[in-house]
């Protein structure tokens, strides 16, 4: 007996050697229990390889093959290094099969992707790094078109998802669209890698095909591509047949409980139906056409009255009150940061799903229960919304997931089915912390609702209780600390005022001394600019000039002649020269009075009637009378 196969059909029987003999000399008989396959047909696999460099190749082989003869084409194809270990991650089988196995033996899907991870990675640049994140997150961000087709309806539906959408959340939106439940739909066209649980974006760009349903003979002997011993062919030969008998045996009862489990889920689809069917008659002759909440608006305030008004219409005013507006406004009402630490309640958070049978049985007789409903507004905030519109659930779940952290609730509630709403949760905490005491289901009674109502208020209480207590602790220790540092500030208040006081005198005395030197040198700088601009004085005699007087504010009296077609700028210059700045004095014609500097510097002396008059250069302040008189003058 040959070593290998003795040694292999003792492995098999888990090293039982009585076992391991029975199977030598009485060789289970395959034909009767393998069920009946047609021939098999030897196919081709595409393996797709993403290199660690963002780039892909492809290696189609067939499934004959060897491992190891895919790693040496994949070296070449991909130009790694020839010395370097080659491994891939992505192995539908989990870890990287041994080389020395076929494909065949390995039921392998039509593409496989896996991914190199390379022995000596080169660090990427900042640039790098941050363009291949951006593509990723563009690709996740992008939209895709799916065009369903249900064979039972004969309808055809095109439903439009971002690539971040989860194929368990598509089939739930479908569901609202067929009334077919989730459990009961079966598909054909997703890639045989897909899961409920795989992001919509990881298959973009696959082309879909129904996949086959017939299982392929894995086919034994011996690979002429990688050699060896005539022994060694033969033993993994055997190795082969007996792991083919295994998993024929594998199949076989795989295939028997996939049976029982689909006639159980074919029963309980139909019990569902008739229920549901029921339902929706007992709801057409109540009246009821639609969700609590119908609209699809972003504002939650809007969503909520919504909810409350359509939630009194069905079941009256026995309910409890809902909060209107966000469920963050609604736990800071509860127990926020502005409530003090007595008057902290509890956060009751009701989610209504109208595709539940239980749904409307819930409301009418458990929240309406005059004793649930008087408790939860004695001792909670209660706030409710309605997930059945798949966007309302995602709305739903995305701002349950920012205040519950941890992610248990929302796992849950997506992995509750319809027949387990509508759910009651009950949240307390502190601040911007939410913890979630206890939730009730749809299978909840009034009695259960209210002990749990109960039990949750006094878990609330005993941490009030404590939260109080540490309150007043930490308030004695600041109002000993405050009345130390009281102490303290009132020696040393007398000497600070003391302090500042002088401080301010030499402020103020530095200031105006600042102040009064500014402005002289101001007034000198405008002086040297009039003196600068001033023309000259023209010669005696000179034809066209005027002679005027001027009367200046510190008793002087100056006489100079001017151009009559000098413009009325050359008379502030010219005052300007003798430290009379026009921005602070004006000039004032005696007979017949007259602001001469509310008029246009523009204006020739001739225009404005001067010859030989007498001007008086006042202060700046402006009366009633001046500005009537000007308005005369410039009449």
């Amino acid at each position: 007996m040959d070593r290998d196969l003795a040694l292999a059909q003792f492995q098999n029987t888990t090293w039982n050697l009585e076992a391991a003999i029975a199977e030598h000399f009485n060789p289970p008989e395959i034909e009767e229990v393998r069920p009946s396959r047609p021939p098999r047909v030897s196919r081709e696999i595409k393996f797709i390889i993403h290199l660690s460099n963002g780039q892909d190749r492809e290696v189609l082989v067939d499934e004959e093959v060897h491992v190891g003869t895919v790693l040496e084409i994949a070296k070449s194809n991909c130009n790694l290094r020839q010395d370097d270990p080659i491994k891939f991650t992505g192995w539908p089988t989990g870890g990287q099969p041994d080389n020395d196995l076929p494909l065949s033996i390995l039921s392998l899907p039509s593409v496989v992707n896996l991914i190199h991870i390379d022995p000596n990675p080169a660090p990427l640049l900042p640039q790098a790094t941050s363009r291949i994140h951006r593509l990723r997150e563009e690709r996740k961000d992008r939209h895709f078109t799916l065009k369903i087709e249900d064979t039972d309806q004969g309808d055809d539906h095109q439903l439009k998802y971002p690539g971040r959408k989860k194929i368990a959340l598509i089939k739930d939106d479908v569901y609202s669209l067929t009334l077919i439940p989730p459990e009961r739909q079966s598909w054909k066209g997703w890639p045989t890698s897909a899961s409920d649980h795989i992001k919509k974006h990881t298959m973009a760009g696959k082309r879909i095909k129904t996949a086959a349903s017939a299982t392929n003979k894995a086919k034994g002997g011996s690979s002429k591509a990688n050699g060896g011993s005539t022994s060694r062919q033969r033993a993994m030969k055997r190795e082969q047949e007996l792991v083919e008998r295994q998993r024929v045996r594998t199949v076989s009862e795989r295939e028997r409980s996939n049976a029982k489990r689909l006639a159980d889920k074919r029963r309980k689809a139909e019990a569902y139906k008739k229920k549901y069917a029921a339902e929706m008659q007992r709801r057409k002759k109540a009246g009821i056409n639609g969700d609590l909440i119908q609209s699809n608006t972003d504002d939650w305030i809007v969503s909520t009255t919504e909810l409350q008004v359509e939630f009194r219409r069905r079941f009256g005013d026995k309910g409890p009150q809902f909060f209107i507006g966000r469920l963050e406004d609604a736990a800071a009402e509860a127990y926020g940061s502005r409530v003090k630490v007595a008057d902290r309640r509890l956060l009751a958070i009701y989610i209504h799903n109208e595709k539940s049978i239980s749904a409307n049985i819930f409301c009418s007789q458990i929240l309406c229960s005059k004793n649930v409903s008087n408790f939860i507004t004695a001792n909670c905030v209660a706030w409710a919304f309605d997930m059945t519109n798949y966007l309302n659930r995602d709305r739903l779940l995305n701002t349950l997931d920012r205040m519950f952290q941890n992610g248990n609730i929302t796992s849950q509630i997506r992995r509750m089915s319809p027949d387990q709403f509508p759910l009651v949760i009950l949240s307390t905490g502190r601040s911007a912390y939410h913890e979630v005491l206890s939730t009730e289901k749809s299978n909840a009674t009034a009695e259960s609702m209210l002990d749990s109502l109960m039990n949750s208020v006094t878990i609330n209480e005993t941490r009030k209780e404590d939260d109080i207590k540490a309150e007043q602790e930490r308030l004695q220790r600041e109002n000993e600390v405050a009345q130390q540092e009281s102490a303290y500030e009132q020696t040393l208040r007398a000497d600070r005022e003391k302090m500042e006081k002088l401080e301010a005198e030499k402020l103020t005395a530095e200031r105006e001394r600042q102040k009064v030197e500014k402005e002289e040198r101001e007034n000198l700088r405008k002086q040297q600019q009039a003196e600068d601009n001033l023309p000259p004085e023209p010669a005696v005699g000179t034809a066209g000039t005027c002679q005027l007087r001027f009367r200046l504010p510190d008793g002087r009296v100056l006489s100079r002649r001017f151009m009559e077609s000098d413009r009325l700028a050359v008379l502030f210059l010219f005052i300007g020269a003798e430290g009379f700045h026009e921005s602070n004095h004006r000039l004032i014609r005696q007979i017949p009075r007259a602001d001469i500097s509310a008029l246009k510097r523009s204006k020739t002396l001739k225009e404005v009637g001067l010859k030989q008059d007498n001007l008086v250069v006042e202060a700046n302040v402006e009366s009633e009378e001046d500005e009537s008189d000007d308005s005369e003058m410039e009449e």
